[in-house]
């Protein structure tokens, strides 16, 4: 009988151990290690919260099962007997009140202590790269100035101080890149600012957008590419020197193709491959500024493009006109 009590006894202490370890092994249960400061900060502080809450989970559970199995019912046992009456002990009560409370309390100190860490507040210093972010329906627009922009891609160069500014064009957004850092929302009409470090270069492709925002909210993903200061530099030039077609091209895969397919074909929008709006800057500008929404139109348009400059405009129609599936009669070759 000894003997069974020991068996007992170790499942007991083994089963908890063995739910927290096949949970950790689930995908997204642990965070990525984060490749900047900030993102850095919240995995420690993820895995000191982890820590505590696994220890006190084993610690009940095993507690809970070693109960169950030493005060069960045994087989011989008279059904109508009452078991042992046993007495509240207030030494116990107190220990299971205080230990519980002292652990939040300092759990909720050491939360707070981090979040100085955790959202970067602080002076990002001269050294700083500013890059604007605009949250579109269902796109991600990078805006490094001087007319030089990216979609979808984020570029920025290791070890430097980082500040986004988020804002959003039309419904509510939220930035995410998990391998990076934690989440900013884009709100219409707000600017929000997340800063942070890049401790290590290479490409993240992580990034989606956290808040619910319409249709194709799936597709709207986004990847960081961080680059040695001089590949970072070397790709700003480029910018400054890429002809229209290809940045157009981005444009295109990133704010119509998504919902009109790579060649205008169709998919959740409808075709417009050779429609004559995409080979007229008015027009263009127009649909893409204030969408689509009538009553003999299936379907509903974001004005996917509000805010676009004119050279913007440009780009895209230097595109549409090189691309002899997409270009509207006449426009082929223009731009």
């Amino acid at each position: 009988m000894s003997g069974n009590r020991v068996v007992l006894a170790l499942l007991a202490a083994t089963l908890p151990v063995a739910a927290v370890l096949v949970a950790l092994s689930l995908p997204g249960v642990a965070p990525h290690t984060g490749a900047t400061d900030s993102g850095q900060a919240i995995n420690q502080l993820y895995w000191v919260v982890f820590s505590i809450v696994a220890i006190v989970f084993v610690l009940v559970e095993a507690t809970l099962i070693a109960f169950v199995i030493r005060y069960r019912r045994r087989p011989h046992a008279d059904q109508e007997a009452e078991g042992p009456q046993v007495h509240g002990n207030a030494r116990v009560e107190v220990a299971w009140t205080l230990i519980p409370t002292v652990i939040l309390i300092a759990l909720a100190i050491y939360t707070f202590a981090q979040v100085p860490s955790v959202q970067a507040t602080g002076d990002a210093g001269p050294d700083a790269v500013h890059v604007e972010i605009t949250a579109h329906q269902f796109y991600w627009q990078y805006d490094y100035g001087e007319g030089r922009y990216s979609y979808d891609t984020l570029y920025l160069p290791v070890d430097r101080p980082i500040v986004l500014r988020i804002v959003s064009a039309d419904v509510d957004h939220s930035w995410w890149v998990p391998e990076l850092t934690g989440k900013r929302d884009a709100i219409p009409g707000r600017v929000n600012i997340l800063r942070f470090r890049t401790e290590e270069a290479g490409t993240f492709t992580s990034g989606v957008c956290g808040e619910f925002c319409g249709t194709q909210h799936a597709r709207m993903t986004t990847e960081v590419r961080v680059l040695e200061q001089g590949d970072y530099d070397a790709w700003l030039a480029d910018q400054r020197a890429a002809p229209d077609v290809e940045l157009g091209a981005t444009q295109w895969k990133a704010a119509c193709a998504k919902c009109h397919g790579l060649e205008g074909e169709g998919d959740v929008g409808p075709p417009i491959a050779k429609n004559p709006i995409l080979g007229s800057p008015a027009e263009l500008k127009t649909l893409v500024y204030e969408g689509l929404d009538t009553p003999g139109t299936e379907g509903y348009m974001p004005p996917v493009g509000y805010g676009w400059t004119d050279a913007q405009i440009a780009t895209l129609i230097a595109y549409i006109n090189s691309n002899e599936i997409l270009a509207p009669p006449g426009g082929q070759g223009g731009g």
